[in-house]
């Protein structure tokens, strides 16, 4: 069974809330940071969920679809799969950084059409490169038994 299945079986989020909290505490509890919106609202807004956290390699976070996200055929509008890549690599860049980043770009290729009947979108993130000024990262989004729908890369910018 694919990620994604075994998130969509747990839609209510249930599970995945601890996980959310705690890696949002732990980026709160960071020096300096005592001023940033942890989570942030647009995460938040979407019922966005931190499924997994493995330290130095990736972060999954998972996105319920719904109805309001289509376009005129019924799938998922194109714009929110980047939303949902950006909210996977903030917090993937902030637990490597330990600073606040900023986008530079977010480069997605779709892959499949989504549509609210998969329930979830699974979106793993993983630095691909890291310099003092600036992180390369790669991403993909999964729904269903594993099936790939999108993938994206950014370059973010390390602030302070």
């Amino acid at each position: 069974m694919g990620k994604a299945a075994r998130v969509a079986r747990h839609i209510g989020y249930v599970k995945m809330i601890p996980m959310t909290s705690e890696l949002f505490n732990t980026m709160a509890a960071m020096p300096g940071e005592e001023n940033l919106q942890l989570p942030p609202r647009c995460f938040t807004e979407v019922n966005a969920r931190i499924v997994e956290y493995v330290p130095g390699t990736e972060i999954t976070i998972a996105v319920p679809l719904h109805e309001r996200y289509t376009n005129p055929m019924g799938q998922i509008l194109g714009g929110y799969l980047p939303q949902f890549f950006d909210l996977t690599f903030g917090p993937r860049s902030y637990l490597v950084t330990q600073k606040p980043t900023t986008s530079l770009d977010i480069n997605t290729a779709f892959v499949s059409p989504v549509t609210p009947k998969e329930e979830v979108v699974v979106l793993v993130a993983s630095v691909v490169n890291q310099s003092r000024s600036y992180l390369l990262l790669e991403g993909r989004a999964t729904v269903g038994e594993g099936r790939l729908v999108a993938t994206a890369t950014s370059r973010m910018r390390i602030l302070g």
